[in-house]
């Protein structure tokens, strides 16, 4: 319900109690509140619904999520960062196939449709190509499959390289001499590493097919 595992669940609530902060109710534990929360986001639970699962008052309800969304946004800092351009990783260090050539590679990003709930007046811009209400989310990662980076907010019709220079226009930064990996939605760029256009992309479908890379752009695609 809560899509954690106990540890993991435990191992959040701790760090959440540890920061300094006016606590909603000294009659909410930490784990409650982070249950309550974690309901909400993971079942996609309406405040009613909320009220009735943990028995506390709408009001209640609301605090406390905004509550664990404060909390969470102080943790940023400390687990959303940069790899550190100084260091290449095991990944690509240990295999002669992506060293010295991908060096200055620390991670990959994309973007990731996300449903949204969206009033009428409004949904025009969010209803993507497939006909969905959603945002379009730029995700970063870095080698070790953590997020490094997240831009929220932007519209489902709007294309991926839009939304990374937004993000490059604000507060993500790309070291110098590095790089990311792209799809084929985004434009080669200094910090973007995208494959070759005007070549057969998504190889892996066509090598259930029998069909293998014939060129060395092809291959780089795949």
């Amino acid at each position: 319900m809560l899509r954690l595992s106990i540890d993991t669940f435990k191992g959040c609530s701790v760090e959440l109690d540890s920061i300094d902060c006016e606590p909603v109710s000294r009659m909410l534990s930490m784990d409650e509140q982070l249950g309550i929360f974690l309901y909400i986001v993971g079942q996609n639970a309406t405040n009613r619904q909320a009220q009735d699962r943990f028995q506390h008052s709408g009001e209640t309800i609301l605090r406390v999520f905004h509550h664990i969304i404060r909390l969470l946004l102080q943790l940023k800092s400390k687990y959303i960062v940069t790899p550190d351009p100084k260091f290449t990783h095991e990944v690509i260090l240990d295999n002669p196939k992506f060293s010295p050539f991908f060096d200055g590679c620390i991670g990959a990003l994309d973007g990731c449709h996300i449903p949204a709930c969206v009033p009428e007046h409004l949904a025009g811009p969010y209803r993507n190509r497939k006909g969905c209400l959603a945002q379009n989310v730029l995700g970063v990662v870095d080698f070790d499959m953590k997020f490094t980076y997240l831009m929220v907010g932007w519209e489902g019709l709007a294309h991926d390289s839009k939304v990374l220079g937004s993000a490059l226009a604000e507060d993500f930064k790309i070291p110098l001499r590095s790089f990311y990996l792209a799809d084929a939605g985004y434009s080669l760029s200094r910090g973007t590493l995208v494959p070759y256009r005007g070549v057969r992309y998504h190889l892996r479908e066509n090598a259930q097919a029998g069909m293998r890379p014939e060129t060395k752009e092809e291959l780089y695609n795949l």
